[in-house]
This record gives structure tokens, sequence and C-alpha cells, in this order.
């Protein structure tokens, strides 16, 4: 998906909604499989992602431990920055 050039912000791509994707919520925490409900633009050109996750991380070994539960529903913000690890890993 292609997101317009908006004011200051530049066309950004993004997941297709649908689509499978990679996605992690932290830096630390590993990829797991998720279906992409909604893509929306912050207005620091940032992506905030709703996923509904396919598998499932119990958390173990993270302070403080956030388990994730396949069917659950969530949000990723990708950063803008590309220096920084990717939040969405496209398959």
């Amino acid at each position: 998906m292609i997101i317009r050039a908006y004011d200051n912000l530049p066309i950004t791509y993004a997941p297709d909604i649908g689509e499978v994707v990679g996605a992690r919520r932290t830096r630390v925490e590993p990829f797991l499989r998720a279906v992409v409900l909604m893509v929306k633009r912050r207005r620091d050109g940032a992506l905030r992602i709703k996923v509904q996750w396919l598998e499932s991380d119990d958390g173990a070994g993270w302070d403080p431990p956030s388990p994730i539960v396949a069917g659950s529903v969530g949000w990723v913000v990708h950063p803008t920055d590309p220096t920084e690890p990717p939040m969405i890993r496209q398959s």
C-alpha cells in the first residue's frame, strides 16, 4: 500500500490490509506472524499498524512479561527512521 504525501510527510510504503506479516511490538521481541487489519500514519510520520496475532508468545524472559495470545488484536508502531530496527517484516 502506498500512503500519499501530505503536508511535509513523504510518500510512505505500508503493508496491505489483509497481508500476513512478521510483526513485533519492541526491538527485543521475536517476529510473530500477524494479519494487518488497519494502517494509520501518525503526525510524526510513524506508521501505526493494527494487527491480529496468528502466533502466541508467552513473554518469558521479558521484564515485565507481556504475553501475546493468538487471535488477539494489538498495535505495532513502525518507526520512520531507517536506522532503527523494523517492527514489521514483509515476506
